[in-house]
């Protein structure tokens, strides 16, 4: 059954009130971004190594700062999905809190397995804390050496989606789909497309080359290219955002 935010929202303030519907709605939500962000970077950079071939073909340098930065983001969201409930005096949006609505509104122990999911994330918190949310001097310049690979990151990502899964069978009886079921070939057709160009673009290349041999370079019949793909204040070696 498909009910709009809304209706999600009313349907969970109904079962844990106002307050604690708005947390579950919020940490459910931030789980599936993490899920649909750590789904792309598996599927454009750990596969047939063809499709990393394609983005690079398109752009390298657009390739490597989207790897680092879908890399980074979910490493970041690891953490600050698996924060302590509280800090001090800040109360942080964290699955621990699941753990206590859980036994508040529905009887439910779920310690063991919020335990269990720290185990999992243990790498990507120690990552995101030398080389994220800081930068610790030792382990960029210095002899310290800490790192997190695709398998831990991964494992990350999967325990806490496997966590808030359980909170909603438990509380509500609900097998939870993280991933939306809407465009469920949406990485496959930007593919596609992007593929589609690659190829017009060496085309293009050929056509330039051949009319350059035979000096009929100014007929070359590009594609015409709308005028929003270009900025040329960008372009300029002094561009610096202002």
């Amino acid at each position: 059954m498909d009910l709009s935010p809304k209706e999600v929202e009313r349907n969970y303030a109904e079962k844990f009130g106002e307050h604690d519907g708005k947390t579950v709605l919020m940490i459910t939500n931030s789980t599936s971004q993490l899920y649909q962000e750590w789904r792309l970077f598996l599927y454009f950079f750990t596969g047939p190594t063809e499709r990393v071939d394609a983005l690079n073909a398109a752009s390298g340098t657009t390739a490597r700062v989207l790897q680092n930065l879908l890399w980074d983001s979910a490493i970041m969201k690891v953490r600050r999905l698996t924060d302590p409930a509280k800090t001090g005096s800040n109360r942080n949006l964290s699955i621990q809190k699941l753990v206590q609505i859980a036994s508040e509104k529905s009887s439910v122990d779920l310690r063991d397995s919020y335990n269990e999911v720290l185990e999992k994330v243990r790498a990507c918190r120690k990552y995101a804390d030398k080389h994220l949310v800081h930068r610790d001097l030792n382990h960029a310049i210095g002899p310290a050496q800490i790192g997190v690979n695709r398998k831990e990151t991964t494992d990350a990502v999967r325990s806490i989606g496997r966590f808030v899964k359980e909170f909603h069978q438990v509380t509500r009886d609900t097998d939870y789909l993280l991933m939306p079921m809407s465009h469920p070939e949406n990485e496959q057709q930007f593919l596609m497309r992007l593929h589609l160009g690659n190829e017009r673009a060496e085309q293009l290349k050929t056509e330039r080359y051949q009319k350059a041999i035979t000096g009929e370079l100014r007929d070359s019949s590009e594609y015409d290219w709308p005028n929003w793909i270009f900025d040329q204040k960008s372009q300029s070696p002094s561009y610096d955002f202002e």
